[in-house]
């Protein structure tokens, strides 16, 4: 069975774990796979020639993943299509850190890098979702993008607590129905210790297997 074929639905991300979309190969030719062009507020995400780029597949409900090259852009019918450099089919990865799953962790907190390397006050916040590459983060006054952010949050009674340092990727305000504000931040996990890495990955693991038991995977 090939590994792309016409019409399959995958994933596209840009930029590590800040940007991820659906997408679907409308064809398969040669060196190269035509998909979709992504759509984020009804507009085309406009994806730059030789941007390197993660493509997923699910193969045997298994997803794997593909690195990849922005190497055109074509329109079919009115439709934006990207042209992307065909992987090999035998170059994908079950990666199991970009598998993100949703938590409910209230008691994080994060501590910012100055530019002097010391590290700022308590800030407290929550924990949305987690993977083994990354998470995403609520707090009230937000993350400086780019920076280096020390965390401390617990994950499970079973997993413990883990420490880690993360680089935020992309930060922005969210505005409840009732006028609450919080702010939302993506951040990658970078020099994770194996200890730590090995505890997370279980814990995500874990928590994965719990999901699909009950269907919200």
């Amino acid at each position: 069975m090939p590994v792309f074929e016409t019409g399959m639905a995958a994933e596209i991300e840009l930029n590590g774990m800040a940007e991820k979309y659906p997408t679907r190969i409308e064809e398969v030719r040669g060196d190269y796979l035509l998909i979709a062009t992504p759509l984020k507020q009804r507009e085309y995400v406009q994806i730059e020639n030789g941007k390197k780029v993660l493509l997923s597949v699910v193969r045997r409900n298994n997803p794997y993943f593909y690195e990849t090259v922005v190497v055109g852009t074509e329109w079919n019918e009115g439709q934006q299509l990207t042209q992307l450099r065909r992987p090999a089919d035998n170059a994908g990865v079950a990666l199991r850190q970009h598998v993100r799953v949703a938590v409910v962790i209230g008691d994080a907190q994060f501590w910012v890098e100055g530019e002097d390397g010391k590290f700022g006050p308590i800030i407290p916040g929550s924990v949305l979702d987690i993977s083994a590459g990354g998470v995403q983060v609520m707090t009230k006054e937000g993350l400086p993008v780019g920076a280096n952010v020390l965390m401390r949050a617990t994950l499970s009674r079973q997993a413990g607590t883990l420490m880690a340092n993360v680089t935020v990727l992309r930060d922005y305000e969210r505005v409840s129905d009732v006028g609450v504000k919080t702010h939302r931040a993506h951040c990658q996990f970078h020099d994770l210790p194996e200890k730590e890495r090995e505890k997370l990955i279980k814990f995500v693991f874990s928590r994965e297997r719990e999901l699909r038991q009950k269907g919200v995977l």
